[in-house]
């Protein structure tokens, strides 16, 4: 079986290959979007064949018009400037101190 053969992966090595934090990579196992095994209380390893399946998955969902992390990011922080401005009063994100 070929993917008993693929590496297995931990989440640090999962987190570095995507570009994501540990937390996001242990929220999508939780989730149920990434399968993991558990290796021993307190550690998971993911197989590479897996993290394939999960990329391909997000090619496939991906619009046609190019974007990524820095222009979605770009999005984000053009609308919150956008709303500061429409209306200073706003209080955005924290709890105020």
């Amino acid at each position: 079986m070929a993917d008993d053969e693929s590496p297995l992966l931990s989440v640090a090595d999962v987190a570095r290959l995507l570009g994501v934090t540990q937390p996001t990579v242990r929220e999508w196992i939780k989730a149920g979007k990434l399968q993991a095994h558990r290796a021993g209380a307190r550690f998971w390893r993911i197989r590479r064949s897996e993290v394939d399946r999960m990329l391909s998955e997000q090619a496939s969902d991906r619009p046609t018009e190019r974007s990524g992390p820095r222009l979605a990011a770009g999005r984000e922080a053009r609308d919150l400037l956008s709303s500061l401005i429409a209306n200073p009063q706003m209080e955005h994100g924290g709890d105020g101190g």
